[in-house]
């Protein structure tokens, strides 16, 4: 697992150069902006969306439907580059494959 402090050793600053060899260009492009919060608190995963903080497929399916039935369709425009899940999701492999990929 990756953790925050690994991309910001020291205070309020990325370590640019490890985020860009790390990510996608256009993953780097969208991180970098991001200002470092102040406070250093533990490490650990959140999933904001979900009140117990834990994602689930179940809580990311109910965000991708309220984000569609809000017409929000940033994250597909402005969103990582997909290339890489493009060709998972369109090989001719079993579905179930599919699902766990």
């Amino acid at each position: 697992m990756l953790s925050w402090r690994r991309f910001c050793p020291t205070e309020h600053m990325w370590n640019e150069a490890l985020i860009k060899e790390e990510y996608t260009p256009i993953d780097a492009k969208y991180i970098l902006p991001f200002q470092v919060w102040e406070d250093r608190q533990s490490d650990g995963l959140v999933f904001h969306h979900e009140c117990k903080g834990l994602f689930t497929v179940h809580s990311a399916y109910h965000l991708l439907k309220h984000l569609g039935a809000e017409g929000d369709t940033s994250y597909g425009e402005q969103g990582p580059d997909l290339q890489g899940w493009r060709f998972i999701w369109d090989s001719s492999i079993p579905r179930k494959v599919h699902i766990f990929a």
